[in-house]
């Protein structure tokens, strides 16, 4: 700006503090008009000048209005398909624990609290074993009295053999030769046999034992507890291994590529591995941190769910309880599930896919290209596609809605995969040289 407008400017303020100086001091009406007169007057002269004297934008031709983007140039690689899920942990091998005789609970197992570990073949409950130990005894005396009775039988059986032989009647009938009797005691005796044997072992169910090694759920008895038969006194599981079921859609199975009768362990072949994180820190197992645990997965659901139309997956963890972070039963964790290698595919941002299933390119004159991709899974925030663009095509990272083929654009940087995907930048500003130019 000139000298000359700021001039002009500083002669009307002058003018507008003079008049209220003089319309405030000289209360006469004739003076009144004669400052507002003289205010008009220098607003006339000083409008034309500032008017006349502005500064005028001079056009530009070399303006260049293209839009500004980002690319990305696609190069094909080999790729690693994975899965990722998410699923609750369940302990194999849970079940009740349950009291095989009634009696009243006189010693339980310092480990038998939960998260409490126990060996295979460990006395957790005692009960009270007099009652069984009384019925063990009864049970010897009736298999003696079965015995002597048997004995007996066959003793009258053979006086009775030789009593018919010697009146020489011919062939005794069945009674005559006692084969009731004998047949009758001898049912006595097994029968006594096995209420012994019974006995015997439900004398030996007065101490609970555990199966195998595992863990302690929960507790339902404490000492002086009066238990029926049958009553559970805990619910345990085992500790050799867990099992996370994760749902997966039929694009997942083709990238795992899994067997199609889903018999990985009975067919001796191992499934594909499954990397698993706690789901608070899910975010780094996006990021390639390494995982907490690690399992495999063993089998799948025979069916497609008809609600989800989703399949299940089951992956397995060896030993969960072995490693500085123990993998406990109900947990929530996130998976990353390795599937097959693709040798050649294009990893593209998910955000550059367009609604009807192309990309945006950018030939080497600048000019936008539509192109259409075949989506061959998801990773993260990448898009795996197949290489049927040509090696060395740019990407256009940059949103443009309206962007029709042919669109001349300027190209501002190289992107990297899974780079954001931007709004079109606005043109260079006059006199500016935009970059990449």
């Amino acid at each position: 700006m000139t000298i000359a407008p700021l001039l002009a400017l500083a002669a009307i303020a002058g003018a507008l503090s003079a008049g209220l100086i003089i319309g405030v001091v000289v209360a006469h009406r004739r003076w009144q008009i004669l400052v507002a007169l003289a205010i008009l007057a220098a607003t006339a002269v000083a409008v034309p000048l500032i008017l006349e004297l502005r500064p005028v934008a001079q056009p530009r031709g070399d303006l260049d209005r293209r839009p500004l983007v980002r690319v990305l140039t696609l190069t094909p690689r080999a790729v690693a398909l994975a899965v990722e899920g998410q699923g609750s942990v369940h302990a194999r091998g849970e079940h009740d624990l349950a009291a095989e005789v009634a009696g009243r609970v006189v010693w339980v197992a310092p480990e038998l609290e939960p998260g409490g570990a126990f060996a295979a073949g460990a006395v957790l409950v005692r009960i009270a074993p007099e009652t069984a130990a009384a019925a063990v005894v009864s049970a010897r005396a009736a298999l003696a009295q079965a015995m002597l009775a048997q004995a007996q039988e066959q003793a009258a059986a053979g006086q009775a053999r030789r009593e018919w032989e010697r009146l020489g009647q011919g062939e005794a009938g069945a009674l005559g030769r006692f084969e009731p009797q004998l047949a009758a005691v001898a049912a006595r005796l097994a029968a006594a046999q096995s209420a012994l044997a019974e006995a015997e072992r439900d004398h030996q169910r007065t101490a609970i034992t555990a199966v195998v090694a595992g863990r302690v759920r929960s507790r339902q008895v404490e000492v002086g507890t009066l238990l029926a038969r049958g009553a559970v006194v805990a619910r345990v599981h085992g500790e050799d291994a867990v099992d996370i079921p994760l749902a997966v859609s039929a694009r997942d199975l083709d990238a795992l590529a899994l067997a199609g009768d889903f018999a990985e362990e009975r067919a001796g072949v191992r499934g594909p591995v499954v990397e698993l994180h706690p789901v608070a820190s899910a975010a780094s197992a996006g990021s390639g941190a390494a995982p907490v645990w690690t399992g495999r997965i063993v089998r799948a659901s025979g069916a497609v769910d008809a609600a989800t139309r989703q399949v299940t997956l089951i992956a397995r963890v060896e030993q969960p309880f072995a490693g500085a972070t123990p993998l406990l039963p109900g947990s929530f964790v996130a998976a990353r599930i390795r599937g097959r290698t693709l040798p050649a595919a294009l990893l593209v941002p998910r955000a550059a896919l367009r609604d009807d299933g192309s990309v945006l390119t950018v030939d080497a004159a600048g000019l936008i290209q539509h192109r259409a991709v075949q989506v061959l899974a998801l990773q993260g925030d990448d898009a795996v596609v197949a290489a049927d663009l040509p090696a060395g095509e740019r990407l256009c990272l940059t949103r443009l809605d309206e962007a029709t083929p042919g669109t001349a654009v300027r190209v501002v940087a190289e992107g990297a995969t899974g780079a954001e995907v931007t709004s079109a930048a606005p043109a260079a500003a006059p006199g500016r040289t935009p970059a990449g130019r």
